[in-house]
């Protein structure tokens, strides 16, 4: 996509990255946007994709974009288009990250939903 000021972003994730993982005992961490998961999902099967959505409220996101310096209507681009392109998205976790969350506390309780889920289908 195209960022407010004309620089072009892209992001993406090795193939041979996600096979080593499924092939293996270890969770993968990956963060993606929507469209991303939708491929991952497709590639190694539905059931094999846990998705955990990190919550943060509005006013803690716009703090944390803006004091590591990003540009002000870029901050404001990427909160609307952030809310656009989640808006339908099915996760099957969700976990708040909002400021004064203790980040070791939200890791924990992703890895537990993780290998939870990986136990219910069988897969861990």
């Amino acid at each position: 996509y195209r960022v407010a000021y004309g620089e072009t972003w892209w992001y993406g994730t090795l193939r041979q990255d996600i096979i080593e993982y499924r092939n293996s005992d270890d969770i993968g961490t990956i963060i993606m946007n929507p469209d991303g998961i939708n491929v991952l999902r497709r590639e190694i099967g539905y059931e094999a994709v846990t998705i955990v959505y990190v919550l943060c409220n509005l006013d803690d996101r716009m703090r944390r974009l803006s004091l590591r310096g990003d540009n002000p209507r870029e901050v404001t681009r990427r909160i609307n288009a952030d809310e656009k392109d989640f808006l339908n998205t099915v996760f099957n976790y969700t976990v708040r990250n909002d400021d004064g969350c203790d980040l070791d506390d939200r890791a924990e309780l992703i890895d537990v939903y993780i290998r939870q889920s990986m136990n219910t289908v069988g897969i861990y």
